[in-house]
């Protein structure tokens, strides 16, 4: 795979704010992408699907885990599918 090849890919494609409205719209998602937001159907601009400024200030991603916590969290899963 080629790092650079796929920013690209992303900035002139999914970026493209017509693109990404037309994946949201397909999807039923509403898009973080700015410029797509007014190409948004109506019902994914309106609340709660979007969240307010307030909201967005409150909100924080959870981090991606890997190696032993990876591993660890597997083995637990694993163990509570067993059950």
């Amino acid at each position: 795979m080629n790092p650079a090849l796929l920013k690209a890919f992303e900035k002139k494609y999914h970026l493209n704010a017509k693109i990404g409205a037309k994946l949201s719209n397909w999807n039923s998602y509403t898009s973080p992408n700015a410029a797509s937001q007014p190409l948004l159907n109506k019902e994914l601009q309106q609340p709660p699907i979007m969240p307010t400024k307030v909201q967005l200030q409150r909100l924080h991603y959870t981090p991606a885990i890997a190696g032993d916590q990876l591993q660890f969290v597997q083995q637990l899963w694993t163990s509570v599918q067993a059950q």
